[in-house]
């Protein structure tokens, strides 16, 4: 089920006074997330770039 905007905004809003009251920066706190995610996921993001370079390479001269 999709989340709609409505609720998405909602969420957003008591997890940032949450965080907030916990002492913990929003942003930093998303930041942290979304590296967590690249972190978690380095392989497949290396792969991936590599079937694009494999896919546009260029030729030599």
């Amino acid at each position: 089920m999709a989340v709609n905007k409505s609720d998405l905004s909602r969420t957003r809003k008591l997890a940032t006074t949450v965080l907030k009251l916990n002492g913990v920066d929003p942003d930093q706190w998303l930041y942290d997330q979304y590296q967590a995610v690249i972190d978690e996921n380095t392989e497949t993001i290396v792969k991936a770039l590599g079937q694009v370079a494999k896919n546009h390479l260029l030729p030599t001269l």
